[in-house]
């Protein structure tokens, strides 16, 4: 399994890295964080995912059902707004070119957290490539104004009638 894995992270990388830098490219400050969420959310779509929505809030819930519906559910989350670049010239590369350097992606929210944004999106479907549904049901959660207190998270667990048991 532990191979088939590697294969399948090894197949998907190009198309891995290609969405993260379309991620980096959009910028998405804390209210305005519709078009990074759209195309979260196609990309779920593309990949496969057993559910995929939106909430009032603007949160993204993607769903890839487990294959033991006694295991954990697990949640991976990420936020989908960032704070401005700043000053430009304080810049090595302009901050939403996704500036590739060897292994390399820069730009504004490449560390936090549209890089996580990628891994976490593409973990499930990696999974699926590598022939073995995950044994958890997992949810794939990218929320809004996390740079306000996390308030997208809040009305995620207040709101979305979801229950985790891991959330990463």
């Amino acid at each position: 399994m532990k191979n088939r894995i590697k294969q399948a992270v090894y197949d998907r990388k190009n198309e891995w890295v290609s969405f993260c830098r379309k991620l980096i490219q959009i910028p998405s400050p804390t209210h305005h964080e519709e078009a990074v969420a759209a195309l979260i959310m196609e990309e779920m779509k593309r990949l496969g995912y057993d559910d995929v929505s939106r909430d009032s809030k603007g949160n993204v819930i993607g769903l890839v059902e487990g294959s033991d519906p006694g295991a954990p559910v697990i949640n991976l989350n990420s936020h989908m707004d960032q704070v401005a670049p700043g000053d430009e010239k304080d810049w090595p590369y302009p901050p939403f070119t996704a500036h590739m350097e060897g292994d390399r992606i820069y730009g504004r929210g490449a560390s936090d957290t549209k890089g996580a944004i990628a891994v976490q999106l593409y973990a499930p479907r990696i999974l699926l490539d590598a022939g073995s549904r995950p044994r958890s049901t997992v949810y794939a959660t990218f929320v809004v104004e996390e740079e306000i207190w996390g308030q997208g998270t809040l009305f995620l667990l207040d709101h979305s009638g979801l229950s985790f048991d891991l959330t990463i």
